[in-house]
């Protein structure tokens, strides 16, 4: 380098516009190689924070959602919805899609008592995140009883491990002959936990040259240099289990990488190679989710460099540091965690009193500051539980270490709460020594580097996608090119588009509340370079639709990967998960007690008019008798009907006008205004237009009434023209579901409508609050939002047991910081 600032051992930073100070070259390059692969594949990430980690079968489990995107955890706005599921041990799946608002959203399952007990998967993605290794989901292993007095078979905490297994990692990548490293050690045993134990190492002379031991996790490190023309193993002797692992072989030449942290607040990088000239015009790149943080090109050819890097402005998390070749490829690599408390919001959780009475009031204040007292702006959820019962792990997963953490190194993180206690006074040591021996990450620089990168297979929804593919009628090889009507009946959504020389069509951004039901009608796109056709004939369009098939694509999630290793116990405490066992037990015999008690009520309404109860199975008709009604299966020659415009012929005084498939009704005796103008039409109780109506088959259809006057008054100005109100034929309670030639109908899910947890208001006097109340859940509150102060405070009411109640409060401020408290 000319510049003098950029010598090896000197402090060197450059954030996060570090190419502005370097003529072109390998690392401007390699950095703008970065910034175009995190352009087009911006990390997303989905966190569920949920009311419990264990539930009775029948409960609710109540969960919100917390969507970010980039290296800042910002609110995602890439993606609506977020697709939840719940799969249980027979892998039955319960599924929730989540609309999305400022990065949160909340949803809740209902769970039955006939499930199966045991482990079940909560499991949590959006579609664009399904272009990556479905590893980084977000999973989460809950554990379900059945309602009972205590556990069959009480787990035995102590069960000795049979067997463990021993891995050895060289930072950096490798071990090189004559160069010093540090190895990283990890040992698992069957039970998935880690083993502590002391080995040493022999060369192949049977000569001790090092000794080592693993820590909590069985983590652990140490350092070697391994010598020329040697080979060596690791000898482990623990409870009678005996192990002799060869270490991985030391090259001839090579690079070594080691980073270490040094207190207060920086990292020193070391690098060492004894290849000649290895280091000439080499480039040193780090990274924090995919966020340039440091740079440095060895222009002056350094044999050998030491670089410090000071932490403060760094955001925390993983950082990953690599080493390039002056050809651009990669040579060591080494994950680092930045541990940067300057980022952290700090939350303050505080009730009104310490003490409490059975059904009392309960107040609780919630304060969030940045490290320097400054009130801080965010969107948190709080559960509340009864700690006799509920068994939250002491470090278990919560939003702080699933997105710093567990988010970017995917694998088996036993206890990864642990690392992000102040007070233990190992954590950074053991954090690094994670590092060292969790070999995954997010992508690969092999991936970054490519010249073109992959266009994306799933893509990123704001609303749901309707997608599939137009073909020749039995002929699902050949596709058509089609002009597509897409029909979102109960919500009164319609979207044209066209299908392209393959057939492929894909319609998105329909935000359905709740399900619907979609219509789908193709028309072959018209030949006009056919003599002797008129590509504007109904009489093609029709021998189109005639001739063609819609196919959807199917339901495809992807495939569940559980959990392995590491799993939370079926059973904690014995005597704490006994007390949870005995309070279900008593919530489910006091809902047969008390049927209906402590259920979601319903909106009152007011009834004008008593609802019809009608033969046909289409359920209650909104309406008294009408001026006319058509039982379609009564109607002589309907199997020759287009659509049901044809038959309303036969009812008096219904003008159809237009030609299939441009259809309408005006009904005479009707005054207007305007004149004659058509009918207000009605599918199935919700508003239509005609040509909606039109592509109902008329095989589906129980009836037809025609409503005049004040028959047709409940509708208000809209049906001053009359009505034409259609129900079709019903399969228990939904509709039947059709896919005839060119035409296609079927059940959409929609956004789900979160239900409003329910917990009694002892300050009221109410019926209901003669039950007991044994809730292990006392409050959830999926959405607080503190103020420009910071604060924000909820209240909830204590149950009829005594003892203590935990507070756990998860978010996101405004800015990308982690909210996480327990009180």
């Amino acid at each position: 380098m000319k510049d003098s600032t950029y010598r090896p051992s000197c402090v060197l930073l450059i954030f996060p516009l570090s190419w502005l100070l370097w003529p072109p070259g390998l690392a401007e390059r390699l950095q703008q190689q970065l910034k175009n692969y995190q352009t087009k594949y911006p990390a997303e990430k989905v966190y569920l924070h949920t009311d419990k980690p264990h539930y009775a079968l029948g409960e609710n489990l109540w969960f919100s959602a917390y969507l970010t995107a980039g290296p800042e955890h910002l609110p995602s706005l890439l993606s609506n919805p977020v697709y939840v599921e719940l799969i249980g041990p027979d892998q039955h799946k319960a599924s929730r899609y989540i609309g999305i608002q400022d990065g949160v959203g909340t949803g809740d399952f209902d769970t039955e008592r006939d499930w199966p007990e045991g482990k079940y998967l909560l499991r949590a993605y959006t579609n664009y995140m399904r272009n990556f290794d479905s590893t980084f989901f977000f999973q989460r292993e809950l554990v379900f009883f059945k309602p009972k007095l205590e556990a069959d078979k009480p787990a035995d905490p102590l069960v000795p491990i049979s067997d463990f297994s021993v891995q050895f990692m060289p930072e950096g990548g490798d071990l090189v002959q004559g160069l010093s490293s540090q190895i990283g050690v990890k040992a698992t045993s069957n039970l998935g936990t880690g083993v502590q134990f002391e080995g040493k190492i022999i060369d192949d002379q049977g000569t001790p040259v090092a000794v080592f031991k693993t820590y909590r996790f069985g983590l652990g490190a140490f350092s070697f240099t391994p010598q020329t023309g040697r080979r060596y193993n690791a000898e482990i002797n623990h409870q009678g289990i005996v192990k002799n692992i060869p270490l991985p072989t030391a090259l001839p030449q090579g690079y070594t990488l080691q980073v270490t942290q040094r207190p207060p607040n920086q990292l020193l990088i070391n690098v060492r190679c004894n290849v000649p000239n290895g280091l000439k015009d080499a480039v040193i790149l780090g990274h924090l989710r995919g966020q340039s943080i440091f740079t440095f090109s060895n222009t002056e050819g350094q044999d050998k460099l030491s670089l410090t890097i000071p932490t403060d402005s760094i955001p925390e998390g993983i950082a990953q540091f690599t080493l390039f070749s002056n050809t651009g490829e990669p040579l060591c690599e080494r994950l680092v965690f930045v541990d940067n408390p300057r980022e952290r919001a700090r939350l303050s959780i505080s009730t009104d009193n310490p003490l409490y009475n059975k059904r009392q009031k309960v107040k609780v204040e919630l304060q969030l500051k940045d490290q320097e007292g400054k009130p801080l702006q965010a969107i948190v959820s709080a559960t509340v539980t009864d700690k006799q019962s509920v068994y939250w792990a002491k470090y278990g997963q919560d939003i702080r270490s699933y997105l710093l953490l567990q988010s970017d190194l995917p694998g088996n993180i036993e206890d990864p709460g642990y690392f992000f206690v102040e007070e233990n006074a190992t954590r950074r040591q053991l954090l690094d020594m994670l590092m060292l021996t969790q070999g995954w990450r997010r992508f690969s620089w092999k991936a970054v580097l490519r010249d073109t990168l992959p266009d994306l297979a799933w893509l990123p929804e704001q609303g749901f996608t309707i997608s599939g593919q137009t073909t020749k009628l039995d002929q699902p090889d050949k596709p058509v090119a089609a002009d597509l009507m897409v029909v979102a009946v109960e919500k009164g959504i319609s979207e044209r588009v066209s299908s392209g020389p393959d057939g492929r069509f894909a319609i998105t951004g329909f935000p359905f509340i709740d399900s619907t039901r979609v219509v789908i009608q193709a028309a072959k796109v018209p030949n006009n370079t056919k003599k002797g056709k008129n590509a504007d004939s109904n009489q093609q369009q029709i021998a189109g639709n005639r001739d063609l098939k819609i196919r959807l694509d199917g339901d495809n999630p992807p495939p569940v990967n559980p959990l392995q290793g590491f799993t939370l116990p079926l059973s904690a405490d014995p005597v704490q998960q006994n007390s949870f066992l005995a309070d279900s037990k008593k919530l489910a015999d006091l809902d047969s007690l008390f049927p209906g008690i402590w259920k979601l009520s319903l909106a009152e309404f007011e009834v004008k008019a008593k609802r019809e109860k009608n033969p046909y199975g289409v359920g209650d008709i909104p309406y008294r008798a009408p001026t006319d009604r058509m039982i379609i299966d009564s109607v002589p020659g309907k199997n020759t009907a287009l659509s049901v415009f044809d038959l309303l012929r036969r009812i008096p005084g219904a003008q159809v006008v237009g030609t299939f498939p441009n259809q309408s009704v005006v009904l005479r005796g009707i005054n207007s205004l305007s004149g004659a103008a058509q009918a207000l039409f009605v599918l199935d109780g919700t508003v239509v237009d005609a040509s909606t109506l039109s592509t109902v088959p008329v095989s589906t259809i129980a009836f037809v009434d025609v409503l005049k006057g004040g028959q047709a008054a409940m509708f208000g100005s809209r049906g001053i023209n009359g009505v034409v109100s259609v129900y079709t034929k019903r399969n228990g309670s939904q509709p039947v579901q059709y896919d005839v030639n060119g035409i296609i109908n079927f059940k959409h899910p929609g956004f789900y409508k979160a239900r409003e947890f329910y917990a009694p208001l002892y300050d009221q006097k109410k019926p209901e609050h003669d039950r007991p109340d044994y809730r292990t859940t006392l409050h959830w509150q999926p959405l607080i939002e503190t103020d420009k102060n910071g604060r924000a405070t909820f209240s909830f009411f204590t149950s009829d047991k005594g003892g203590a109640f935990e507070v756990l409060v998860e978010g996101m401020t405004l800015r990308g910081s982690v909210v996480s408290g327990r009180y």
